[in-house]
């Protein structure tokens, strides 16, 4: 019966290269550091969201990189442990991570309730105004010379009408 080498045996070459991810192990846990001191950021939110559709852009860049940087370690870590499923390190990153990652995704909780609670004509004009509304950069919206498209009615394919 053939067995699979130990992990110290493989080829590099026949082994994931991670070093698009992290460069190694101890960059990975520099990331990780940084990755767990920012969720203590989404603290200041917490209650702004309705301020302000700047305060609002600000909270979703700030949770699109951390999400970002939360993936990539995630994603190094998983790897990790599929070279060698009996390495001892590999599993604790993995753990570590999963643990951080459910710290993160508890302290984002408020941001979909809060966004709620922002009365719709609020957002509309607020996402105009910020230029988080994604028809506000359509050619179509530009060429129209529409300057709040989300409370504009819009003309679809065969003149199908959609929006206000």
């Amino acid at each position: 019966m053939k067995r699979l080498p130990p992990r110290s045996k493989v080829k590099p070459a026949d082994t994931w290269d991670l070093s698009s991810l992290y460069e190694s192990d101890t960059a990975w846990e520099a990331a990780f550091t940084k990755f767990e001191k920012e969720i203590a950021k989404y603290e200041k939110f917490k209650g702004t969201l309705g301020d302000s559709a700047e305060q609002l852009a600000k909270l979703l860049k700030f949770d699109s990189g951390l999400e970002r940087l939360g993936e990539r370690l995630g994603n190094y870590a998983f790897l990790k442990t599929t070279e060698d499923q009996a390495n001892s390190e590999s599993q604790r990153m993995l753990g570590r991570f999963t643990n951080v990652s459910s710290k993160a995704s508890q302290a984002a909780s408020f941001i979909r309730p809060e966004i709620l609670e922002i009365p719709a004509a609020k957002r509309r004009i607020g996402c105009c105004s910020s230029g988080l509304c994604a028809t506000s950069r359509t050619r179509s919206a530009r060429r129209k010379k529409i300057s709040s498209p989300c409370r504009a009615k819009w003309r679809g394919p065969r003149g199908k009408s959609f929006g206000n």
